[in-house]
Parts: structure tokens; C-alpha cells; sequence
């Protein structure tokens, strides 16, 4: 069944009670940052964002914009993308990487490039290309001032790999004027877990007054530790809470105004984590499906470890020219994320050989690769991802309240990413064997771009926004391998040394947004806007060298605005998104990732936010999507013996719920001449959800098919006591200790196993702040 046809939604979204806007959103305000302590008193309609790459109202801006103020995320202990995702209509997180990440059901699954770019103070942040670093930044919010949604392509503004939209990270500016420090010491327990315990802190030293500023802040969290261990073949239980995951960092800004026309601000920012062992949970394909075979995070695999590392430093200058404003923005980033995982399941062909006709018919009896490894060696995979990049944009933007506002620009990116994988083999202890296949990925991406928006306002009510953006990309790559002289070529193919291969493609994107104040409070607008992401190259054992870009177009009917005397805020919009030439990840045969084009999808939908202040001291907050995202093509039929792409016209892209909701509350009363006592609950559920995946054709018929994970609740309750310059919070995330599944996959090749990936279960925790 469709989810809504435009007439009926523009009906439901003109006369039926929206449900929007994220959680609370105390945010920035047209005054100025707002510390934590001083946000309850914020309203909508005082809340700035740089979604334009200006400073405006929230309720100004002709965008689907969402704002979450780091106040809640600490508050409501949201400290990772995938906490907070719910607050926010129309945003989907199935892992911790980047390509996971969908806004408005633009996603195809699979490691490909990012469909959704994310920015940390306007410096693009992450990789543009599949072949750099793809963790999630994952920032905790002890320094952040907001975290903004932008929902629909942003490529006129921020350019590639917005198709579905952008994360803009938003921190805390250093304070010129005012001293300020802040302590925060939190302990969590999840239900069967470990304790877990968290340090966050930070200060703001006025050095010169109205001149110069600094300020320093560093957190270091230990995750409480899920997940247990058993031998697969007594089924024993063998470790408890074997999962770790610790994170630690700090950033450091410093604000300079040598005179009162410029503005000069810098920072660095550092985070580090380490984890080991698999969160996982392996599934039992002998009973109903997503019953695990030995408990709820259980899992029988070796060991893994991984790390991850970031540095981040900008330098920003804002020089007032009275009538303009001459902006530069240099960004210098850093990301490295090393992983080695247990994939013996998967690759156990390497141990034990494959028989023929295993993948296609007339397929010869393939050798185990070691014959001679012990009998409980392993098949381990290393994959290590490394990118820098800088970045540099120079804009010139217009001042005042004239007709006529403007915006141009210019943007430059150099890339150097390397992509490090190996198939090996070792032994239990860990001892080496022998390696398999290695493949080493040097590649390079750099892009030069001009931009330009510009808004008239034709009357007070009336205004006609128009941009554009042509920008151009090179990107150079040396696929290689190396296969161990007992490979088979009829899996990995043969040893290549590398050449180097170039590639460049441009593009030209375009919006166009008329917007008509209702009232001073309200506002209507219509977007058509556009959005690209490159293409790019394939491993060596591809079929094919080098993958294209794909496209999207985004058309929008949205309102926003406050109502019953700035009681109620709306903002609810209906948008049809249009696909074309679909990036998708393939395999071949012994399950080396590359990348293919498809034809055409389509994402159409309704999203819907509101705030409601009903009385002193009572608030409540809620969303609602309804997304229809579909294939409008076959995916493409791989020649053998690689498993095929399931997918066929009209099947649901992956991930993406046809229902979604938040509604959330909070209250809060005094308890004395100088303590303030608050209560708040939110219910999430996400709807039903496909996954997108491959299957071996050797596979039997019933295992060729997508999976659909089921809906799930999410009840979370929150309370808290402040006094003076103390507070303490006390919180219950997933309350009724629902099992619900972000991401799950059938085991590929010879293995028969299926794994999922939960929430996490209950979680009582509490937390301390002092603040100055």
C-alpha cells in the first residue's frame, strides 16, 4: 500500500494536527550562544541556524531544518548519531558508518559513497568518496552547541554527496566577555551489561575583554560493555561483557577581534576510540527468524579490535566591509580507523575448499587455500582506512535588510584517502599463517566549485530565493592486488600490480524556493532543488574499473510557523525525490565488494513537527514521517558467478521505515527559592523496514530473498533536580527493554549465518553537573 497519495497529504498537512520539530529545541539564539543552564527560557522563534550559511531564525528559513541543542543530548544521555536519530523526522541510522546514514529514504545500502554529508562548523567533514574513512564523526555533545538536520539535497550550498541532505555540527564559540566552566560525571548501567561511566568538562577564559577568548573542553567515556561469548560448538558460555567501546577527546577555539570589523576564530579538535569484539547477535536459522542462537548480543566469533582516530582543525575569518561580508573558511581534517575482524564464516571456503558447482554450474572442485592451517585457524579480514583532507572556501555575502540579499562563493577540496584490506589466515593464538589476498587502494579526490544564492523580497511577504553551483572533480586511484600463489583465480582473480588510473566528472545543481509570509508568524514555501555525488573507481577483481554519479531532484510544498499566540510551532512539509542512475555496492564471487550503476528510485513522503507550551512549566514535542521510497527500475542482472542484486521495480529502498514517529514531554516546577525540579518522557517507533542485500546464486531459493525487520517501540523517561549551579539527572533509555533491530544480514558464500544488530537494551544511568 502507498503511503499517501499529494492530495490526500496536503489535505492531512493543511487541517490535521502535525506532530514535529524535534525535541526541545533550545539552540542559539539571534543573541547569542545560550550555556546549557540558560536554554529553558528559549523559544522556537528564537532560535538561529546556519543552514544557509547565515545566521537566521529557524522559522525564517525556507528548508526543512531541524535543530537538537546539545542541553537535551547531554540531558537525555543521546551521545551518538544513532541516539538522537529519532528526534529528528525523516533520519535513519542503521550503523556507525557514514554510508548508513539516510535522510527521506535516500539510501540503497551498502558501503558506497555517503548520501547525507555532514559538516563540523561549516568545514565538510568525512570522506566524498567509498575509498576513504567512513566512520560517523560521532561527536559528543559536552562542547557542541546544536547539531542542525538539513532534510532534501543540499548540493547548491554544501555540494557532493548531499543527496538526502546534511549534518551540520554546530560548537560552542568562545566567549570574549564572561567567565564560564562546566563538570559533568555520569554513570549508566544497561540491562545484562556492565557499568559504564563517562567524565566531561570544560572552560571559558575571557583574556582580553571583548577581544580575545578562550576556551578548552575534553570528555573521556567508558561505554558500558555488552555481549557475551560462546564456544560454537558446546555452546558454553565462555566471556561476559566482552564488548568495549572507550572514547575519549578535547577541542581547543580561541576568539580574536583585533578590531571591531573582523572577527577571527581557530580551533583543533581530537577523538580517539577504541572497541573490541562484535556486537552482533547471531540468529538461530533453525527457529522463527531473529530468535538468537544463544542470547540477545551473543556471539561465537574470535576477537576483533579496531581504533579510530580524528583531528580536526579550522581556521574562520569574518572581515565587514560595511555593506558586505568577506568570509574564509580553512579546514584541515584527519580520520584513520583501523579494524580486524573474525570472518571465518564467510570465508571458510579459504579453509576447508569449495566443491564443485558450488557458485555456477560446471564450476571445478576448488582447493582449500592452506590445507596444512591448524584445525581451529581462522580467516581474519584487516581493513584499514585512512584520509586528510583540506578544505577552503572564500564567500562574499551581503549585509543588511535591503530587497536584495546574496551570496557568492568559491570552494576548494583535496582528498588523499587509502584503503588497506587483507584477507589472512592465522591461527587461534593469533600467529599468522598466511595471507590470502591484499588489497591496497591509494586514491585521491579533488574538487573546485563556485556558487552563488540569492534572495528577492519581492514585498514583506513575498520573496524568490535562486542558487546554482558548478563544480568539478579529479580523482586519481591505483587499484592492486595481491593473491596467494594457492588462491584460486576462479575467486580472487590473479595478482595485479598497480596502475594508475584517472578520472573527472563536473556537475551543475540548482535550486529554486519561492516563500510567502501568512502572517508575520507563518510561512509557506515550495523548493525545487538538486543534489549529486560523484562517481568513482573499483577495487582490481572488479568487473568493471570505474563506477558513475548519480543525481537526485528534490520538490518540496512546506509550512512553518507558530500559532495560538506563539503557543503551537509547526513546521510539516510533503516532497517527491527523484533518483537517477543509482550507485550500488556488488560483490564478486569471493565477496570483494565494488560499485554499479541501477536505473531510477523515487522517495516521496510527508514529514510533520510541532512544539506545543500548553502552560508554565509544560512542554511537549513530536514527529511524525511517512515515506514511500521505491525502486522505478529492475536492479541490474550480474553476470555469474557473482551473487546477484535482489531488487526489482517497486520494491522499497532499504532502511527506510513507511512510518516513524517521536512524542515526547517534559515538566518542570519549582521545588524551592532556587531549585527547579523536571520530569520528561519520549516514545519512538519506527515502522517496518527492508534490508538490501546480495545473494549467492548457489544459496537455496528460500535464502534469496530480503529480510524485513520488524517495527519496535521506544519508551525513555528522564527526571531532574536543579539547584543553583548543581544539577542531577537521572534517565531510563528504552524503558520496556525492547529488542529492536537497526541492520541485519545472511551470511554470503558457504556460511549459513545470519546476524542482527540491536538496540541497546534498558539503560538506567545518572548524571552530575556543576556549572560556573
Amino acid at each position: 500500500m502507498k503511503v499517501v497519495n499529494f492530495k490526500t497529504g496536503a489535505l492531512i498537512c493543511m487541517t490535521a494536527l502535525p506532530l514535529v520539530l524535534t525535541a526541545p529545541a533550545q539552540a542559539q539564539t539571534a543573541s547569542g550562544g545560550k550555556a546549557p543552564d540558560e536554554a529553558e527560557n528559549v523559544t522556537e522563534a528564537d532560535i538561529v541556524v546556519t543552514a544557509q550559511k547565515r545566521d537566521q531564525l529557524l522559522l525564517d528559513v525556507p528548508v526543512s531544518v531541524s535543530a537538537v541543542s546539545s542541553e537535551v543530548l547531554v540531558k537525555q544521555n543521546l551521545i551518538r548519531l544513532e541516539d538522537f536519530a529519532t528526534r529528528v523526522p525523516g533520519l535513519s541510522v542503521a550503523s556507525d558508518r557514514a554510508y548508513a546514514i539516510a535522510i527521506r529514504g535516500i539510501n540503497a545500502g551498502g558501503a558506497t559513497s555517503p548520501t547525507v554529508a555532514t559538516t563540523i562548523d561549516d568545514v565538510p567533514f568525512g570522506t566524498t568518496s567509498w575509498a576513504g574513512s567512513s566512520r560517523i564523526p560521532n561527536l559528543d555533545p559536552s562542547d557542541l552547541q546544536q547539531i542542525e538536520v538539513l532534510r532534501g539535497p543540499q548540493g547548491t550550498l554544501y555540494g557532493a554527496s548531499s543527496l538526502g541532505g546534511l549534518i551540520k555540527y554546530v560548537t560552542r564559540p568562545p566567549d570574549p566577555n564572561n567567565f564560564s566552566a562546566r563538570a559533568q560525571a555520569d554513570v549508566s548501567k544497561p540491562d545484562g551489561g556492565s557499568w559504564g561511566y563517562g567524565l566531561r568538562g570544560a572552560v571559558n577564559v575571557p583574556v582580553i575583554n571583548d577581544m580575545l577568548g578562550v576556551r578548552v573542553s575534553g570528555f573521556k567515556r567508558w561505554d558500558p560493555r555488552l555481549g557475551d561469548q560462546y564456544n560454537s560448538a558446546t555452546k558454553a558460555l565462555t566471556a561476559e561483557n566482552i564488548n568495549k567501546n572507550d572514547v575519549e577527546g578535547f577541542r581547543a577555539a580561541a576568539f580574536f577581534r583585533p578590531f571591531d570589523a573582523l572577527k577571527i576564530n581557530v580551533s583543533h579538535l581530537e577523538q580517539t576510540g577504541e572497541f573490541t569484539n562484535s556486537a552482533l547477535t547471531i540468529i538461530d536459522r533453525t527457529k522463527p527468524l531473529f530468535t538468537p542462537l544463544y542470547d540477545y548480543f551473543g556471539n561465537d566469533s574470535s576477537p576483533s579490535f579496531g581504533k579510530t582516530s580524528t583531528r580536526l582543525t579550522e581556521a574562520r575569518a569574518a572581515l565587514d566591509l560595511g555593506s558586505v561580508t568577506l568570509t574564509s573558511i580553512s579546514g584541515w581534517t584527519k580520520m584513520d580507523s583501523r579494524l580486524n575482524t573474525d570472518s571465518t564464516r564467510g570465508f571458510s571456503f579459504v579453509l576447508t575448499g569449495l566443491p564443485a558447482d558450488a557458485f555456477f554450474p560446471g564450476q571445478p572442485a576448488i582447493a582449500p587455500v592452506y590445507p596444512a592451517a591448524p584445525a581451529d585457524a581462522q580467516v581474519r579480514i584487516t581493513d584499514n582506512q585512512k584520509t586528510t583532507k583540506f578544505s577552503q572556501e572564500v564567500r562574499l555575502a551581503s549585509n543588511g535588510d535591503g530587497p536584495i540579499e546574496w551570496l557568492i562563493g568559491g570552494f576548494y577540496t583535496n582528498e588523499r584517502s587509502m584503503l588497506d584490506q587483507e584477507v589472512y589466515v592465522a591461527e587461534a593464538d593469533g600467529t599468522r599463517v598466511g595471507s590470502v589476498v591484499i588489497f591496497p587502494l591509494p586514491s585521491t579526490y579533488k574538487e573546485w566549485a563556485g556558487f552563488g544564492d540569492l534572495t528577492y523580497h519581492v514585498s514583506e511577504k513575498l520573496s524568490v530565493q535562486v542558487g546554482a553551483r558548478y563544480s568539478k572533480n579529479k580523482q586519481t586511484y591505483t587499484p592492486a592486488q595481491t593473491v596467494s600463489p594457492s588462491a584460486s583465480p576462479l575467486l580472487f582473480g590473479v595478482s595485479t600490480a598497480g596502475t594508475l588510473t584517472q578520472s573527472q566528472d563536473s556537475s551543475f545543481t540548482w535550486l529554486i524556493t519561492p516563500s510567502y509570509k501568512l502572517t508575520p508568524d507563518t510561512m509557506i514555501y515550495a523548493r525545487v532543488a538538486t543534489g549529486y555525488r560523484p562517481g568513482g573507481p573499483n577495487t582490481a577483481s572488479a568487473p568493471q574499473t570505474s563506477f558513475g554519479p548519480d543525481r537526485v531532484t528534490n520538490y518540496e510544498l512546506g509550512l512553518k510557523g507558530q500559532f495560538f499566540g506563539k503557543m503551537l510551532t509547526v513546521d510539516t512539509s510533503l516532497f517527491q525525490i527523484d533518483w537517477k542512475n543509482v550507485q550500488l555496492q556488488a560483490q564478486t564471487a569471493a565477496q570483494i565488494p565494488y560499485f554499479t550503476n541501477a536505473g531510477k528510485a523515487r522517495s516521496r513522503g510527508w514529514e510533520a513537527a510541532l512544539n506545543l507550551k500548553p502552560a508554565a512549566g509544560w512542554s511537549f514535542n513530536g514527529n511524525v514521517s511517512l515515506i514511500d521510497a521505491e525502486l522505478r527500475d529492475d536492479l541490474p542482472i550480474l553476470p555469474s558467478p557473482a551473487p546477484s542484486l535482489l531488487g526489482k521495480r517497486g520494491d522499497p529502498l532499504p532502511f527506510v521505515a513507511k512510518f516513524s514517529s517521536n512524542l515526547g514531554f517534559e515538566k518542570r516546577f519549582p521545588v524551592g527559592d532556587d531549585a527547579e525540579a523536571w520530569i520528561g518522557g519520549n516514545w519512538n517507533h519506527v515502522g517496518q523496514r527492508d534490508t538490501f542485500y546480495r545473494s549467492n546464486r548457489a544459496l537455496p531459493a528460500a535464502r534469496q530473498a530480503k529480510l524485513r525487520l520488524p517495527a519496535y517501540d521506544v519508551v525513555d523517561l528522564q527526571a531532574g533536580l536543579d539547584i543553583g549551579k548543581w544539577s542531577a539527572t537521572f534517565f531510563v533509555r528504552n524503558l520496556l527493554n525492547e529488542r529492536g533491530i537497526r541492520d541485519a544480514g545472511d551470511g554470503q558464500g558457504t556460511s549459513s549465518t545470519m546476524t542482527a544488530s540491536y538496540i541497546q537494551p534498558r539503560t538506567m544511568g545518572l548524571s552530575f553537573t556543576v556549572s560556573y
